[in-house]
């Protein structure tokens, strides 16, 4: 029994005689109560601060054979080729891992419920680079931009739709860089290239995927604005769900098409004009097929190797040229390599030594714990965000550089018009007035806004009269 007092008496002892010496030196029990509780409070961090700080290249679900799938890996690959160059941050070992949306990926469980959510709740997350469609971002931004705090800076890679952060006040700043020009710039570019035809009004009809609502709602709406800035040109508007009647595509004398979604349903598209022509020359054998346009989502082997001759001639927008996009891992390893590069650039930016970017946001707290060793990724989450806001431009790969916008938007990138050749992506050098037929470009009135049906007995359509939409 008296050994057991003894051993319930030790704690009382040491922490007597720790006041006693503590009194001796500084007098009064409280400046040592208050010096034992920072020494605690550094060692309890010490341990349970951060071995590392993470980065996660975000991707989607595995889908063997999937195209989207495939560049995310490619991403990937061009991403992890170099990611020695980043070893640490102020002074914290950086690693560099691939998370997949189902769960699967380093050192987390494959059973993982929300492995986006948990991410963005760990303690070393200090960046996300998302490689997931619009939609599937524009679900999980709040995550990473309001429910993590400090959020977590994040890079998009082929995301395009320029309205996916979450709705802020007035004051909020969201640490994004967005790397593919936006639908804006596609839109804009889509719309111009049939303008191109010398005195040939186009008359377009507009049609959007549904199975990537995000993206095909804010594209379609883009491209009617810039499509009727001059006039009056839309007259039709669908989804890939519903198909007008074959007569109305003709009496209103459609004789562009503008798709804005995946490969799929654009090849379902191109089938049905080719059909829809076949009964139009039927009555009227001088009725040409209209041209279609498809967005960059549209963009994969998919749509050449199982469309063959139905996809012949049809053109695309994309923010690559086409000899980058044929190589073998379609560009994507070198959009690997570019996005490696703008997060290397913003790492040793905010680890330049020459300004702690991590203060204005830290306060009195941050200095004691940067006197005291504490590591915390807030505080290296708040040094990047600094660093974003004041800088803008980056290094991407073969010394190319990129520009963003205040809200992170790719204010530098183009949207390049190829056209399908003989089964394969080539650029569209020609102006599209080149591939009609003398019969098909008599149709429309050069001057004016009326376009007369191609090939029916339809009498002409006044533009300002006609515009639907069809939901």
């Amino acid at each position: 029994m008296a050994d057991e007092t003894s051993l319930h008496r030790r704690p009382t002892i040491w922490l007597r005689f720790l006041n006693l010496e503590l009194k001796e030196w500084l007098i009064s029990p409280f400046p040592a109560a208050v010096v034992a509780a920072l020494v605690l409070t550094w060692i309890i961090a010490v341990k349970n601060g951060p071995d590392s700080y993470k980065i996660y290249v975000v991707s989607p679900k595995q889908v063997s054979g999937d195209p989207q799938s495939d560049s995310a890996n490619n991403f990937w690959n061009g991403f992890d080729e170099h990611k020695e160059h980043l070893a640490y941050f102020r002074g914290v070992k950086l690693t560099i891992l691939q998370a997949h949306e189902d769960g699967g990926q380093d050192g987390f469980s494959p059973n993982a419920q929300s492995i986006l959510s948990t991410l963005a709740r760990e303690n070393d997350t200090l960046l996300v680079v998302l490689v997931l469609p619009s939609s599937r971002t524009k679900e999980v931004l709040p995550e990473y931009l309001q429910m993590a705090n400090p959020p977590v800076p994040t890079v998009l890679t082929w995301q395009t739709n320029p309205n996916l952060l979450p709705p802020k006040l007035k004051d909020t700043y969201y640490p994004v860089l967005q790397m593919w020009p936006t639908d804006e710039i596609q839109a804009d570019s889509a719309a111009s290239f049939p303008k191109t035809d010398h005195g040939i009004r186009p008359a377009f009809w507009v049609v959007e995927d549904t199975s990537n609502p995000t993206y095909s709602q804010f594209l379609a709406s883009h491209f009617i604005e810039e499509a009727e800035k001059d006039s009056d040109e839309v007259l039709l508007r669908s989804n890939n769900l519903f198909l007008p009647p074959v007569q109305t595509i003709g009496d209103l004398g459609i004789n562009w098409v503008f798709f804005a979604g995946g490969w799929s349903d654009a090849l379902i598209l191109a089938r049905q004009l080719k059909a829809i022509t076949r009964q139009l020359k039927a009555k009227s054998p001088k009725y040409q097929c209209p041209r279609l346009i498809l967005s960059e989502a549209s963009v994969g082997d998919q749509l050449t190797s199982r469309g063959k001759g139905d996809v012949e001639g049809v053109y695309l927008t994309y923010p690559m040229p086409a000899s980058q996009y044929t190589s073998s891992d379609k560009g994507f390893t070198g959009l690997g390599h570019d996005g490696f590069k703008i997060v290397e650039g913003l790492i040793e930016g905010a680890d330049s030594g020459s300004e702690d970017f991590a203060a204005d946001s830290g306060g009195i707290l941050y200095k004691l714990r940067k006197m005291l060793g504490i590591r915390r990724v807030a505080d290296a989450r708040n040094a990047l965000i600094t660093y974003m806001k004041t800088h803008h431009e980056y290094q991407l790969s073969d010394n190319r550089k990129c520009t963003f916008d205040e809200e992170g938007k790719r204010i530098d990138g183009k949207y390049y018009v190829w056209k399908v050749r003989k089964g394969q992506f080539a650029e569209a050098d020609e102006t599209p007035s080149e591939q009609l037929l003398p019969e098909h470009t008599a149709a429309t009135q050069k001057g004016g806004k009326t376009i007369a049906p191609t090939g029916t007995n339809a009498p002409p359509v006044k533009l300002g009269m006609v515009a639907r939409e069809i939901r």
